[in-house]
């Protein structure tokens, strides 16, 4: 090879010459060249070399090239560049299949590709996630799940079922996601780290099952629109979105759901058929007249919390609710509990056109805290919810009368439905009316209350007109008990006229009615109550009944000036009485 420095070693033993160079005994050989073939297996083109015998052949300075394979070298049996060659030879191209990944840039932002091989794990970049939102992974176009949230690999690479493919990358909101018990989906729930958002969607689906239940979202005090799959098909909680004042906009989207529960229109949730008014945004105005709201002429129900206004209980600061007036459909069948709870600018509630076609009924809490100037009590309306209409003034009904007339369905008015409503002064009741409900009328300002004539009223419940301004009563004939506290402290009232009917006068029914003068028992009274009459100090006649069996204590302690002792009240015990307790008239009469 031309080296001047080359030294060779020569010894002689035994008749055969040993030539060594370097320690290594050195063998005669032909000078001859040998032919090596590049076999690519399908990859481009290599010409032939010609290699001197003994020698190592170089690779080629260009590699061979093959459509989604990766070159690895050339191979015999080991690497090529190990083997001298000392005959003609051929040797292989080694290739590794390989797929280009490119990203999707629309969803992922991302703007480069990716190589993958054959049976090996990847990892693929990990795009920019907004606020209050996750990076699920990787997905096919036709939404199978390459990676996780970390850009990981679920599987070694299969080129035979992807290919050179595009990916998409898919994020999901923040939110709490819990399985159900019967494992068909699962519920969403607010968490902290998405509280800020103002446009919220709540996926379709988590984990490959859809979203069938939305719970409470606390503190999303920012949101403005709220969109969900149509795939819940359970019953949206009371609270899900109290604390969103800022809400305008609800919005069910249709993701294949077979047997939807909700639907959507202009903002506001209906049960699927469109027959329920489910849920009205708290912030949203009404329609044209954008302080008007008119309920669709299909729906005959508002659901429990429909319009509830973001104000809680027993405090008028926060009103977020615009809406003044509310139109009702004329096929209305219910207004549910609580559906118009606090909602402290509306003023009037009427129906359309001013008629109401079918009977329908008011829950409990419906109208609480609702400053109302005008409310339709017409003649349909069967029945009024516990507490339909109380709160104090002026977070309370504002009208001054309730008059039912003799064609009114009204069967019964609730406990508390108007306690606490100031300003009433005349309640005109119905025939149809069979019962008064505890503290109905608890503190108002009613002075006339009128029974029309055939009223089949049975029970007057406790504390219903206590603290009213009533001078006169007249207990219809139907009525057989007046309940605890019913009239206690009317000090207006100076005459009742009881019932024939009546059996029984509960416990203070008429304390401190300073003003009434005197009393008859009819003759189906049984029971008066302890203190049913004590502290109506002008009190000067009392007519008890024959078939009076009980009197309570102090039934009538400290009436007529607490003097009847020594002074003008007599009251005369009929045979009939069984029980009686200490002190009926004062504490030295037993």
């Amino acid at each position: 090879d031309g080296e001047d420095d080359l030294v060779i070693n020569a010894s002689y033993e035994n008749g055969t010459v040993t030539l060594t160079y370097e320690g290594t005994e050195m063998q005669f050989l032909e000078k001859v060249y040998y032919t090596v073939t590049f076999e690519t297996n399908g990859g481009t083109a290599i010409d032939s070399v010609q290699v001197l015998n003994g020698k190592t052949v170089a690779e080629p300075e260009k590699e061979p090239s093959r459509t989604n394979y990766e070159f690895l070298g050339w191979y015999k049996d080991s690497a090529c560049s190990e083997e001298k060659i000392t005959a003609n030879t051929t040797v292989y191209a080694k290739w590794e299949y390989t797929n280009t990944i490119t990203y999707d840039f629309e969803s992922s932002g991302l703007n480069e590709n990716v190589s993958v091989s054959e049976g090996e794990p990847y990892t693929l970049s990990v795009p920019e996630t907004e606020y209050g939102y996750v990076f699920l992974g990787w997905f096919t176009e036709n939404g199978d799940k390459l990676t996780d949230g970390t850009g990981k690999s679920l599987a070694a690479w299969d080129p035979s079922e992807y290919g050179n493919i595009t990916v998409y990358a898919r994020f999901e909101v923040d939110l709490e996601y819990t399985l159900t018990s019967d494992g068909s989906g699962y519920s969403a729930a607010g968490k902290t780290t998405s509280a800020e958002l103002e446009n919220l969607i709540i996926p379709d689906t988590h984990e490959g099952k859809p979203i069938v239940e939305v719970l409470n979202f606390n503190d999303y005090t920012k949101l403005k629109t709220v969109s969900m799959p149509n795939t819940v098909n359970k019953e949206l909680g009371n609270a899900i979105f109290d604390e969103s004042v800022l809400l305008e906009s609800f919005e069910i989207r249709d993701s294949g759901a077979e047997n939807p529960r909700y639907t959507s229109q202009n903002g506001v949730i209906f049960s699927a058929d469109m027959t329920m008014l489910v849920r009205y945004p708290v912030a949203k105005s009404g329609d044209g007249d954008t302080t008007t709201y008119t309920v669709p002429v299909s729906v005959t129900e508002i659901a429990a919390y429909a319009f509830q206004d973001i104000a809680e209980e027993g405090y008028s600061g926060i009103v977020a609710g615009t809406l003044t007036k509310i139109v009702l459909s004329q096929g209305l069948e219910y207004i549910g509990d609580y559906a118009f709870h606090m909602r402290g600018k509306l003023t009037s509630v009427e129906f359309y056109n001013n008629e109401s076609l079918v009977e329908w009924s008011i829950g409990d809490f419906a109208l609480y805290g609702v400053a109302l100037q005008s409310f339709d009590f017409n003649d349909n309306l069967t029945s009024i919810g516990n507490s339909a209409f109380a709160a104090h003034y002026p977070n309370g009904l504002q009208v001054t009368e309730i008059r039912f007339t003799e064609n009114s369905k009204l069967e019964s008015i609730g406990d508390s439905a108007f306690q606490d409503v100031s300003g009433l002064q005349t309640i005109v009741l119905p025939p149809l009316l069979t019962y008064l409900g505890n503290s109905a009328f608890l503190r108002c300002s009613v002075s006339t209350v009128e029974f029309l004539e055939e009223s089949k009223l049975e029970e007057i419940g406790n504390q219903t007109f206590k603290f009213c301004s009533v001078s006169t009563i007249q207990i219809p004939d139907s009525g057989t008990s007046i309940g605890e506290s019913a009239f206690q402290n009317c000090s207006r009232l100076t005459w009742v006229e009881f019932s024939e009917g009546l059996e029984s006068i509960g416990e203070s029914a008429f304390a401190n009615c300073s003003r009434l003068t005197s009393i008859k028992m009819p003759n189906s009274l049984r029971t008066i109550g302890s203190s049913a009459f004590s502290t109506c100090y002008d009190l000067k006649s009392v007519i008890l009944n024959e078939g009076l069996k009980e009197i309570g204590a102090n039934a009538f302690k400290n009436s007529s000036g607490g003097i009847a002792v020594y002074g003008e009240l007599i009251i005369n015990i009929p045979s009939t009485v069984t029980s009686a307790g200490d002190n009926i008239v004062s504490d030295s009469v037993p």
